[in-house]
């Protein structure tokens, strides 16, 4: 699992014309591998990890960072970030964001509107146009030889998350 490297995700491969299953688990380097799997089969990649720290990593600043971003003043630089802007699941990035964040982190919600802490994009995904990567369909993984993931961490905008 490439971004932040964590351990202990478990990778799942369901087979999808029939009930094959493979698993494997993260190593603390984020490396991962499963054997023998059928090439004539196609498989739904479905990632999980067990963290529900929505606050770990989400600090005043990163609302000052995607606030920045909103007004124009400075971009955010990488559409990995653009994705972990995006709290309230909107595919676009607005104040609605920063004030979801603020929710979060001030304690009147437990957790953003994405419903997710971690979201797992397709690193290999060639984005259509940078700037503008909600648009894309970056979640989509494909099978390959490596299977390049990258984690997001879900409004940590200035990697101050703990892991």
């Amino acid at each position: 699992i490439k971004g932040l490297t964590l351990g202990d995700v478990d990778i799942q491969l369901n087979g999808l014309f029939n009930s094959q299953q493979y698993i494997s688990t993260s190593l603390d380097d984020g490396a991962f591998q499963i054997n023998n799997v059928d090439a004539c089969n196609r498989y739904e990649v479905e990632i999980n990890y067990d963290d529900q720290d929505w606050l770990n990593g989400l600090t005043t600043h990163d609302m000052v960072l995607l606030l920045d971003h909103v007004l124009g003043r400075e971009q955010l630089h990488s559409p990995f970030l653009m994705i972990a802007a995006d709290v309230d699941d909107s595919k676009s990035l607005t104040t609605a964001d920063i004030v979801e964040m603020q929710r979060v982190l001030l304690g009147h919600k437990d957790e953003f509107e994405v419903g997710q802490v971690w979201k797992f994009v397709n690193g290999s995904h060639e984005f259509s146009n940078p700037n503008q990567p909600l648009r894309d369909d970056y979640e989509a993984l494909d099978i390959k030889e490596d299977l390049d993931i990258v984690a997001v961490k879900m409004g940590d905008l200035d990697g101050s998350v703990a892991i």
